[in-house]
């Protein structure tokens, strides 16, 4: 599913280090959190307010970049499958 989500930023014109970045931004949050890439998804709108700059994660506020990011893609119609 993350290599999916890697070369879906690759179709929207970004630098692979990029794409190569926020999926692994991704798959640290998922590892740090204890979610399955699965969950994140279907629970995108309650867990990116956390990581943005009032949330209680805003520390990590570089994570909120790679979820808005997936969020797009998943309301996009295309499949992370």
């Amino acid at each position: 599913m993350l290599k999916n989500f890697e070369n879906w930023l690759l179709e929207q014109n970004y630098k692979p280090s990029t794409a190569f970045d926020y999926m692994g931004r991704i798959e640290r949050l998922c590892r740090k959190e204890e979610f399955t890439l699965a969950y994140l998804i279907e629970n995108i709108a309650s867990i990116l307010p956390q990581y943005e700059t009032a949330g209680e994660k805003s520390s990590l506020r570089n994570l909120s970049i790679s979820i808005t990011l997936l969020a797009d893609k998943s309301n996009s119609g295309s499949t992370l499958k």
